[in-house]
């Protein structure tokens, strides 16, 4: 669980084999994510969508992703989810 200026977040299933979810407290949520390899390595980025929200590590070796969610307009508003893919 994360909690990003208020609204809980929840990241299931970790360890991931191929696809996860964040599932977000309320519905209209707005905020952003970079998802990326342990290296820096970016992945995806773009918007959550709604309560909850999709991710595919499908194709991805096993390791360790982090999913930082910004959730404001500072340079310190963020969050992130540490992955693990099995």
């Amino acid at each position: 669980h994360l909690n990003c200026d208020g609204v809980e977040l929840t990241l299931f299933p970790n360890p991931v084999h191929d696809n996860f979810y964040v599932q977000a407290d309320l519905v209209d949520v707005h905020y952003s994510y970079v998802l990326t390899d342990v290296i820096g390595k970016l992945i995806a980025e773009g918007k959550l969508t709604g309560e909850y929200t999709a991710f595919s590590l499908t194709g991805y070796p096993a390791g360790t992703y982090y999913l930082k969610i910004k959730y404001g307009s500072g340079s310190e508003d963020y969050s992130t989810f540490k992955i693990i893919k099995d």
